[in-house]
């Protein structure tokens, strides 16, 4: 058996944070922040479950009012670069169009070439930035992907 994408349930929400403050260091969101973020309504958690049951990567993302947002992805170093991130992208894409959206948004790091690469070739354009938006003072670039109806 493969890596698998499934929906985060509230017995996963420890490992969740603890996964985002492994990926993303000093720019971790904080354990208490994300299992709030994790519990707050029209919020979904995907998982990327590796063949030994392993969690590899996840996404949070939000949906309301006919736009969702994807709120974080990451993937644990040993993971990246196999299509992990691809298939987060895609699940969280999936769930917003089921759910009625009709534009889902993110905020990347304007020096993060894989991501940036990622979303353009899944169809996210450049809607504005965000000068001095991350906690390191780095910049971010709004995207935005719009579904088609």
């Amino acid at each position: 058996m493969g890596d698998v994408v499934v929906k985060a349930r509230a017995k996963d929400f420890a490992v969740v944070a603890a996964l985002e403050t492994l990926i993303f260091g000093p720019r971790s969101w904080g354990r208490d922040s994300v299992i709030q973020t994790l519990q707050a309504p029209g919020v979904i958690c995907f998982l990327v479950r590796g063949s030994g049951g392993d969690v590899l990567g996840f996404t949070i993302c939000r949906n309301a009012a006919g736009e969702a947002e994807i709120l974080t992805i990451g993937v644990l170093d040993r993971a990246r670069q196999s299509g992990l991130g691809r298939s987060l992208l895609a699940a969280a894409c999936d769930e917003a169009s089921k759910h009625g959206a009709v534009e889902i948004f993110l905020d990347v790091d304007a020096q993060n070439a894989p991501a940036l690469a990622l979303y353009s070739a899944a169809g996210f354009q450049k809607v504005g930035e965000r000068a001095k938006y991350y906690r390191d003072g780095a910049d971010a670039i709004i995207l935005a992907y719009q579904f088609e109806r």
